[in-house]
């Protein structure tokens, strides 16, 4: 599966955007069959959370919690199939303590403009995708 995760810009402020695309073949399946996009969907914010936790200091275990929004978006400018997801999470993790709130911001190794997980969440999403 060819999955193409891609930071639009830098972040400057606590929001970051990311736009996932599929190849045609997978663009197909997605229109058929809306529930094998659901389940890609699950993969790829649990791998995006799981990083952005880690990279914030902090662990699910400890009660962090991300926030995040993806919209699908099922056709082109010019109608055409076209099924691709936009999404935006926050740039960090946040902690409740009793009432009060901590938002933890996300460290990027050096030099790291995006996301390089594809290939994790590839193999993830292969297992239950249907075999063509």
């Amino acid at each position: 599966m060819a999955v193409c995760a891609q930071r639009k810009k830098p972040c400057r402020r606590a929001v970051c955007a990311f736009i996932l695309t599929f190849p045609f073949p997978l663009r197909l399946l997605f229109a058929a069959q809306p529930e094998a996009l659901s389940r890609v969907l699950e993969v790829v914010q649990r791998g995006i959370s799981i990083f952005l936790i880690r990279h914030s200091g902090l662990t699910v275990a400890a009660g962090a919690k991300i926030g995040a929004v993806t919209l699908i978006q099922r056709f082109g400018s010019a109608l055409n199939l076209n099924v691709h997801l936009h999404m935006l999470f926050l740039d960090g993790a946040y902690q409740f303590h009793g009432s009060r709130v901590t938002f933890h911001r996300a460290r990027r190794p050096a030099g790291m403009t995006s996301y390089s997980g594809g290939s994790s969440m590839q193999a993830m999403t292969r297992s239950f995708l249907p075999h063509a």
